[in-house]
């Protein structure tokens, strides 16, 4: 059996995949990370994998309920668009995985299922297909979907802009800290509404897909007026049994009132029409409620 911090030490290191910032975590230095992940890891390549891997998953299993019955070093991972507006004002009990961090090496959901992390946030297209019985999945906002460009940009500040125009005078491109799967979705659905990449320019103007959030995040790229017509929904995931425990609870709390309040603020300076019975990227959240 595993120490309690031997196994939070390989957890934080392969949940950020990063020994400094693990070490700058948990406050000790990145060669006892090191050395603690190994100790958890090695067995599994040691021949008896099956046995291993169950008992480092008893041992997570355990572990998990510890941080929930403790209210103690419960794990959070957001995405960048959610990290920079919410990290600091969740409630304490909640660890967060830095900003720069946003893309895992092993998929979300896979830490999620093996209890490496107790919860995380994520847009529709990365839950779609999860098993309902096995993931719970609680609403936190919904906001319009919106086109992006470079804020020095002219296209960005005309209005009543048609799909020829967004055609013809940019291209897509993907904002880094978007995941593939998501941004596969956008393209997807980019390619029906304007019909592939073609602008009047050898280099056009780059174009994103993003919500009310985004230029949060970036304050380098403005809206443009051209509305997408559906809704952008965003969800916490954790496994059903603590779905209704009061960490859990009060964490969809703060998340929704703060996204929620982020997302109406920018959409006052960037008002849109938007026609939400086209959700593309997301249900109602009510359907999910």
């Amino acid at each position: 059996m595993h120490s309690i911090e031997t196994l939070r030490s390989a957890d934080y290191y392969e949940w950020w995949a990063s020994g400094k910032s693990a070490a700058k975590q948990l406050r000790c230095n990145q060669s006892t990370i090191s050395r603690r992940y190994h100790s958890v890891m090695q067995p599994l390549k040691e021949g008896d994998d099956q046995g291993a891997c169950s008992l480092i998953a008893m041992e997570r299993k355990v572990s998990q309920h510890w941080r929930f019955s403790r209210e103690l070093d419960l794990r959070l991972h957001l995405y960048r668009w959610t990290n920079q507006l919410t990290s600091r004002r969740l409630p304490p009990y909640w660890q967060v995985n830095p900003a720069e961090i946003s893309l895992t090496k092993k998929p979300v959901i896979e830490l999620l299922k093996s209890r490496v992390i107790d919860a995380f946030c994520a847009p529709y297209p990365l839950v779609a297909e999860l098993d309902r019985d096995r993931f719970s999945l609680l609403p936190l906002y919904s906001t319009p979907l919106l086109l992006l460009a470079d804020q020095t940009a002219d296209l960005t500040k005309e209005s009543c802009l048609t799909s020829s125009d967004i055609k013809l005078g940019s291209r897509l491109g993907r904002l880094d800290f978007v995941p593939e799967e998501v941004h596969g979705c956008s393209r997807t659905i980019d390619a029906q509404i304007f019909a592939g990449d073609q602008g009047l320019n050898v280099n056009p103007l780059t174009r994103y897909w993003g919500t009310a959030l985004t230029p949060l995040v970036r304050a380098d790229l403005a809206v443009l007026d051209h509305p997408l017509g559906g809704t952008y929904t965003e969800f916490l995931v954790v496994l059903p049994e603590w779905k209704e425990h009061s960490c859990t609870v009060h964490l969809v709390d703060q998340l929704s009132q703060c996204l929620q309040t982020h997302s109406a603020l920018n959409l006052t300076r960037h008002p849109i029409s938007v026609d939400s019975s086209k959700g593309w990227l997301g249900p109602s959240t009510a359907a999910l409620d």
